[in-house]
C-alpha cells in the first residue's frame, strides 16, 4: 500500500495548517534533478523563498 506525501504548511503567525499531497515532488539543485515520489516528507521549522516561481495549488483542504 503505497502512501501518499503529505506536509503541513503553516500560514501566518497563527497555528493555521493546511496539509499538502504531492503527487509527484521534482526538486532541482543546480541542475541536479532530485525526484521524490510516495515519500513521506516532514517539514519543521523550514524557510522557503519562492522568486519568480509559478506555484500551482489544488485542492487544498484547511482552514483559512
Amino acid at each position: 500500500m503505497q502512501q501518499p506525501v503529505t506536509c503541513s504548511l503553516r500560514l501566518g503567525m497563527d497555528d493555521t495548517l493546511v496539509p499538502i499531497e504531492f503527487k509527484k515532488v521534482l526538486i532541482e539543485f543546480k541542475n541536479v534533478p532530485i525526484e521524490f515520489e510516495k515519500v513521506p516528507i516532514e517539514f519543521k521549522n523550514v524557510l522557503i523563498e519562492f522568486e519568480k516561481v509559478p506555484i500551482g495549488i489544488k485542492n487544498v483542504l484547511g482552514k483559512v
